[in-house]
């Protein structure tokens, strides 16, 4: 929840004090290259979904708190970058998820109405934003979110997993 660039001085006060920020920034980001080329893997059922949204005619779109390279080599690893229009990162806008600037830019993107413009999201810090700024939200459960219980509480559809989309479509 710190976002870029507090991350690397959290780091850096904490964990690596003999490093400068850009050499934390060059390791972090060789990780996170590692990982998302070789490691992360999709969550089950979200190609379905996806599939699902594409056939309803749903414009989506990515706002990330990650860079947009590594956003694009994630979505290319895992074979669905196909599905989104465009990736909006937060270096973008120059603030992290804790201000709606980047969610707006998608929506602007879009073009749909603020209401019908619903975000998938994760972290608690996000989806309070997206709320605060009148977006609807389905959260996905993650088991790395400490907050599940305000972040259940906060979205308007909470689900476990992707599977669950199935039971909102039929509804």
């Amino acid at each position: 929840s710190l976002g870029y660039p507090k991350n690397r001085e959290y780091l850096q006060a904490h964990y690596a004090p003999n490093l400068t920020l850009e050499q934390i920034n060059d390791g972090m980001l060789r990780c996170m290259n590692d990982f998302y080329r070789n490691e992360a893997q999709l969550l089950p059922n979200v190609v379905e979904l996806l599939e699902e949204l594409k056939h309803r005619g749903v414009k989506m779109c990515i706002a990330s708190a990650t860079h947009k390279p590594m956003c694009e080599l994630a979505l290319k690893t895992a074979g669905i970058d196909h599905y989104f229009s465009e990736i909006f990162d937060v270096s973008g806008t120059g603030k992290n998820k804790n201000y709606p600037d980047i969610f707006e830019k998608a929506l602007e993107h879009l073009g749909t109405p603020k209401e019908e413009t619903v975000v998938f999201e994760d972290a608690h810090y996000s989806i309070k934003t997206c709320k605060a700024a009148g977006f609807p939200v389905v959260a996905i459960c993650d088991a790395w979110e400490p907050l599940q219980d305000e972040v259940e509480a906060l979205a308007d559809v909470y689900v476990h997993s992707y599977k669950e989309m199935e039971r909102i479509f039929a509804e």
